[in-house]
């Protein structure tokens, strides 16, 4: 068992709500986790600082949107105390920092601190602290190289440590989650609905052209012979409008679940078509084949972070179903106008070029684009089993590398 009950303690944890539930769904996780880990310590307890505390409300239903400043100790956080605020209430906050002032700290994905906060961990009179800036979650070969770096802080007396998620040995890894017994099912969720033999499929995604994912479903159900059921989560407006593209699939609308709740039901589908980080994450610990829609960003970058995970999954496998995910992957995560339209702009050296050159040919025309990404998913769909030990090993390997809190308990624990 971990010694963090050797010292009367507080744990910082501290998030700004960038993408609804992305951000906070993994601190929600981070801190479950943590209380598992120290459940014996009776004198440590965890502080989450949040900003955007509604979307934390509705994800973690024992939290109240309305307070300030909350103190909570169940089953859900193993029975440690955790120490709830919304940082944007400064008065609550410094309450609380001022009777037990922040020493070891952990910062999610880079998110900027309150000033106040800093003032109190970066004045002339302060304690000591570590600050843990736990970063966004990549396959990247970067993240090894920063990966429990030393950072820059205003004082002496105050230390910054960079940790790196990952894939790779060498990263900090994912964050094991253990699935609770809450008894709701797919079939619980639809009780009127038939679809115990179907080949099930779940879809959460940002914003995007659905038509060609709609078809490769609806063409896959034909061909296979296998009756589809789509269970979509958040159907987006272009979700709405593809619909009509694929009159043989039965589609079930989920409406929002808790996080215990939603790592139950992932465990039920056949092929996950997800989004952001913590969902990536969980499906890649399960095993179950997927396909990961990167957050898009400028000059599509996100091929980047695309490659370096499909790079990932597909070593060692053979070319033929290493190309099926290559190219699924990629069609998946790219969109016409701001790739192949206006290439030019970017220069012949830009990133954007060079990934379309590498692994999508050049279309002249939007709809050869979505005709290529219907092809590509259908096929990959056709092949699940002979594409699916891929994301089993990858799911062993993931397993193998350990529990990314194990390595954050490590850390506080070294530290005096």
């Amino acid at each position: 068992m971990n010694n963090l009950s050797a010292n009367n303690q507080t744990i910082d944890l501290l998030c700004d709500v960038i993408d609804n539930f992305g951000d906070i769904g993994f601190v929600y996780r981070l801190a479950k986790s943590l209380s598992k880990e120290i459940q014996n310590s009776t004198e440590t307890r965890l502080r989450i600082s949040v900003k955007g505390i509604n979307s934390f409300a509705k994800m973690c239903p024992f939290v109240d949107n309305s307070k300030s400043c909350q103190t909570i100790k169940n089953n859900q956080t193993n029975n440690l105390e955790w120490e709830i605020l919304n940082w944007e209430d400064q008065e609550a906050c410094l309450l609380s920092y001022r009777k037990i002032p922040p020493q070891k700290i952990l910062q999610c994905f880079q998110c900027t601190r309150p000033d106040f906060f800093d003032q109190i961990i970066f004045s002339r009179t302060a304690l000591s602290s570590v600050i843990i800036n736990i970063d966004y979650l990549t396959a990247e070969e970067w993240a090894r190289d920063f990966h429990l770096k030393k950072g820059v802080t205003p004082v002496q007396q105050s230390r910054k440590i960079n940790f790196m998620p990952g894939f790779m040995e060498g990263t900090g890894g994912l964050i094991f989650t253990e699935h609770c017994q809450n008894n709701l099912t797919l079939q619980k969720l639809f009780p009127k609905v038939e679809f115990s033999t179907d080949f099930k499929i779940f879809i959460f995604g940002y914003e995007k052209d659905y038509t060609p994912l709609l078809k490769s479903i609806s063409r896959f159900s034909k061909i296979s012979g296998r009756k589809c059921t789509i269970f979509a989560a958040d159907r987006k407006n272009n979700f709405e409008l593809a619909v009509k593209s694929a009159p043989n699939v039965q589609i079930c609308q989920m409406e929002f679940v808790t996080q215990e709740q939603f790592d139950s039901l992932l465990t039920e589908f056949d092929f996950l078509f997800i989004r952001g980080e913590d969902s990536w994450a969980r499906a890649s610990l399960l095993g179950t084949p997927f396909l990961w829609q990167a957050y898009k960003q400028d000059e599509q970058y996100q091929l980047i972070k695309v490659d370096a995970f499909v790079k990932l999954l597909t070593h060692g496998i053979e070319t033929e179903q290493a190309k099926i995910l290559e190219n699924a992957f990629f069609s998946y995560n790219t969109t016409f106008c701001n790739r192949f339209q206006d290439l030019e702009e970017f220069g012949t050296d830009s990133d954007t070029v060079l990934y379309s050159k590498k692994f999508l040919p050049l279309f002249h025309q939007p709809e050869e684009l979505k005709k290529f990404e219907e092809d590509s998913i259908l096929n990959l769909l056709l092949n699940i089993e002979k594409i699916q030990p891929a994301y089993k090993r990858l799911s062993e390997k993931l397993h193998s590398l350990g529990n990314l809190t194990n390595k954050i308990v490590e850390i506080l624990n070294k530290i005096r």
